[in-house]
């Protein structure tokens, strides 16, 4: 069976209709869990749905040598589920410092799967008084260094430039910290690149540089003031990486998305990531999770058959 993108090409038996975006089989489920896996740059599968493991090395709820533990389980819990992209940022540390993602990511891991991708976020800095702040070109330098030494790795499989805390700095260049990250691409330190909260104009600005193979910008069903930028990603097959994926408080308190969770006795959570993955074909979740039990409940959302009454509702 073929499935179309959101341009209403037809796909073979089936009626299509595009609402709003997405995948649309009219009176069918949507089955973007056919397409569990995305290309990045066209040669690193990775899981649609993935983890972001800052939480589970920042949670000071434990001791540091417990959370440890916890977090070694939970790395290696998803890896086991077929969650093989993994979403770290410059800046996990946890608050006494004891346990760093990209540790924890090599004691679970090391010596790695090849099919195991680490995406590392890069462009912010913590200051002696624990503010954040914009690192230099050469400090980018001194931290993809220093992520390479955490993982133990001779090259870095996707590193994305932060370009703000949490969204796009519009009117500010980027070309000198991204020809600083290019220049490392040309050593081969960095296989790819990727921008984050970037606007379209940094987009543009990036390529003029060297290829960028993935956006991840504050997104979520909330808060969709991206897609054009999306709709872009999309057309020129760039991953984009919903930040936040599940909002802070307003997601989950959405009157449509509880809706479809009790249409389909599922969590809410588990919808919104569900429709993420169901606006375009090149998105890649990676929510912050902290424990094993959450990571197992979250994936289920790959199964959810939303139906075009589900994803009208949620146009």
């Amino acid at each position: 069976m073929r499935w179309v993108h959101n341009d209403g090409q037809t796909l073979s038996g089936n009626t299509v209709e595009d609402i709003g975006s997405g995948l649309i089989m009219k009176g069918k489920p949507v089955r973007v869990s056919d397409h569990t896996e995305f290309l990045i740059a066209g040669e690193l599968a990775v899981s649609r749905l993935g983890i972001g493991i800052s939480r589970a090395a920042c949670s000071g709820r434990h001791a540091a040598e417990q959370r440890r533990e916890l977090g070694l389980a939970l790395v290696r819990r998803a890896l086991e589920l077929g969650v093989n992209f993994l979403d770290t940022t410059d800046y996990n540390y946890s608050p006494d410092r004891a346990a760093c993602a990209n540790v924890l990511i090599r004691d679970a891991f090391s010596p790695y799967q090849p099919n195991l991708v680490i995406a590392t976020s890069i462009g912010l800095i913590r200051d002696d008084r624990n503010g954040i702040r914009a690192a230099t070109g050469a400090e980018l330098r001194w931290l993809v260094n220093e992520k390479l030494r955490q993982l133990r790795l001779d090259r870095l499989d996707l590193v994305i430039l932060r370009l703000g805390e949490t969204l796009p700095p519009h009117g500010e260049s980027l070309a000198v910290r991204f020809d600083a990250l290019a220049e490392l691409r040309e050593e081969g330190l960095i296989r790819h690149l990727g921008l984050s909260n970037a606007d379209d104009r940094h987009l543009s600005e990036a390529l003029q540089i060297a290829p960028v193979v993935a956006v991840q910008n504050l997104f979520h069903f909330g808060h969709q003031r991206d897609v054009a930028l999306l709709r872009r990603c999309e057309k020129h097959n760039i991953a984009y990486i919903p930040f936040l994926p599940l909002g802070c408080t307003g997601v989950t308190a959405c009157t449509p998305l509880a809706r479809i969770a009790l249409r389909h006795h599922t969590t809410v959570d588990q919808i919104a990531l569900r429709w993420l993955l169901s606006v375009s074909p090149v998105t890649i979740v990676a929510p912050q999770i902290g424990s094993v039990s959450r990571l197992e409940e979250l994936v289920l959302c790959r199964d959810l058959p939303l139906t075009a009454e589900d994803m009208a509702d949620l146009a």
